[in-house]
């Protein structure tokens, strides 16, 4: 991305070139690399047929703007990410939360299956003295010895 920048900054013998460098190198942690090449050399000859170092500090103004853009654009990403992440937390909460629930409604009704706890809403009399209650208790019986044998 600033590659044509670096490669001018180590052109230039100007003390301000050289804290630019410096100051790229520090964003990026990445030393430049200063193996000559011939890219560096047709810079050279830009840079020394440029009358002063207004272009440069301008490519480098450039440049810095669009790290600064490319920062703000990777902090809103971050963000959004961590949302979503929140978000799929509460999600995954309530889905923890109904699993619980519905655990607890199963072990119940295995509890009053197997003890005839529960109670007829009408006549105030155990369920397991309702024809519905026999009907399911023999129906459930007949399932669980058909496990039984298998």
């Amino acid at each position: 991305m600033f590659d044509h920048l670096k490669t001018r900054l180590r052109a230039s013998t100007d003390p301000l070139a050289t804290a630019a460098r410096h100051a790229i190198e520090d964003l990026t942690d990445a030393p430049l690399d200063f193996t000559p090449d011939e890219r560096k050399v047709e810079l050279d000859e830009e840079i020394d047929a440029a009358p002063s170092n207004e272009r440069l500090l301008r490519d480098l103004r450039d440049d810095i703007r669009a790290m600064e853009r490319a920062i703000r654009t990777l902090n809103a990403g971050l963000k959004r990410a961590q949302e979503e992440v929140a978000a799929a937390k509460a999600d995954a909460a309530k889905v923890l939360a109904s699993g619980f629930s519905l655990i607890a409604i199963v072990e119940g009704v295995k509890g009053a299956i197997e003890h005839g706890t529960w109670r007829a809403e009408n006549t105030g009399g155990r369920l397991k003295d309702t024809p519905e209650w026999v009907a399911f208790y023999v129906a459930h019986r007949a399932r669980k010895e058909g496990k039984a044998n298998d």
